[in-house]
């Protein structure tokens, strides 16, 4: 991606698709160095090894969907609040689609109104950035769909499951492209009208980037 271009961008809130668990790393080492934070599932700080990069650049949210999560999620929206306001050239990573997306082929899809609402109450510009080529770094680990504590991994599985994913993909690496759009402004709009317009124009620049030259349609650079 364009990163001088995004180092100018202040005060505003980037909306990114979601298609592996790698993306996570992606929007943290965007974040690292800057003064950004990227929202990442609370899930994720149970791997101890990784702990103390998600606290560098991360604001946890959490994605159960009991009343306690309720709460602690509204805690994590007012906490952003607070960074974009206090800090200079803030920018704040959202996940708008909060899971991966199970069938890449689709475009981006499944957007939830959080980031939109965000953006909407302190009038801040969204920025639609979309990772592609990481939806062959699918993990195979096998995540209790009813609940994110779920139930503990057979490691033995998720070890077959590694092999088979090398195998498959062979050693050759995959390249991931960050790409942003240019920023869209929230003024004067709802979360609803924000979040059509934002996944509209990310379906384009989606299928723009991942549509054969020869097939493109409607699909000009955003």
């Amino acid at each position: 991606g364009n990163i001088k271009t995004s180092r100018n961008i202040s005060k505003a809130i980037f909306v990114i698709n979601h298609l592996s668990s790698g993306d996570y790393f992606i929007a943290a080492m965007l974040a690292m160095f800057r003064n950004w934070r990227v929202m990442i599932g609370a899930n994720l700080w149970k791997i101890k090894i990784f702990h103390w990069f998600f606290d560098a650049v991360g604001i946890p949210i959490e994605r159960e969907r009991d009343r306690e999560a309720a709460q602690k999620r509204e805690e994590a929206v007012e906490d952003s609040k607070m960074f974009l306001h206090h800090n200079h050239k803030a920018i704040l990573e959202i996940f708008a689609q909060g899971t991966r997306e199970r069938n890449p082929k689709k475009g981006v899809t499944g957007f939830k109104k959080g980031a939109f609402r965000i953006a909407c109450d302190l009038e801040y510009d969204v920025v639609p950035v979309i990772i592609i080529g990481t939806d062959r770094w699918r993990s195979p680990w096998i995540q209790d769909t009813t609940t994110q504590k779920g139930k503990k991994q057979n490691i033995f599985k998720l070890a077959q499951g590694f092999i088979y994913q090398f195998f498959k993909t062979g050693i050759n690496p995959t390249i991931a492209t960050v790409v942003h759009g240019n920023p869209i402004s929230s003024k004067g709009k709802t979360p609803e009208k924000l979040c059509a317009e934002v996944e509209s124009i990310m379906n384009l620049m989606y299928l723009h980037y991942t549509t054969p030259r020869k097939k493109r349609r409607n699909c000009r650079s955003i």
